[in-house]
């Protein structure tokens, strides 16, 4: 299964994304534009892992203890062809990621080795220019474990384990 590790976003900060995308839309900026359920920010891609490698991901996600925080979307800019809102890489969020990889490379397990670029993917195959400040603000208490699975033909984010903060 492809997996990766991420956080969700509160109810109020979803909102203000879904908002934000439909007026993208409506502006007519064209693309495949993420679906709502699979809005998140990934703190460590993984790739194909099997069971066996999945359980230990949960043992180590179980190991980690961590204290609620928030986040700060700030942008809307382009990365490629991509459509992406960015997030401000605070000394919480660093230290999240930090902790995960960290973890992670004391295993066996594959994982995608690019540098931490948070951000949130808004839409794909995008030819439109747009750079936007913006101001959205999230409550993070979790990271997740999600399997990235085609289902009836559509992109779907299944949750397979969620780590709850302090």
């Amino acid at each position: 299964m492809r997996m990766f590790l991420a956080l969700n976003f509160d109810k109020e900060a979803l909102r203000k994304i879904n908002n934000l995308l439909l007026s993208l839309r409506k502006s007519g900026i064209k693309g495949n534009y993420t679906n709502s359920n699979n809005l998140h920010l990934t703190l460590l891609f993984l790739g194909e892992i099997d069971t066996e490698k999945m359980q230990e991901v949960m043992r180590i996600m179980d190991k980690i203890t961590f204290e609620s925080f928030s986040i700060n979307i700030n942008k809307i800019s382009k990365m490629k062809d991509i459509l992406i809102m960015n997030v401000e890489k605070s000394e919480k969020l660093l230290s999240l990621q930090n902790i995960i990889l960290k973890e992670i490379e004391k295993t066996d397990i594959n994982f995608d080795k690019k540098a931490f670029l948070p951000h949130v993917t808004l839409v794909r195959e995008c030819f439109s220019n747009i750079e936007k400040d913006i101001n959205i603000q999230s409550f993070v208490e979790s990271f997740i474990l999600f399997s990235s699975e085609r289902i009836d033909g559509k992109l779907t984010y299944i949750n397979r384990y969620e780590r709850r903060f302090k």
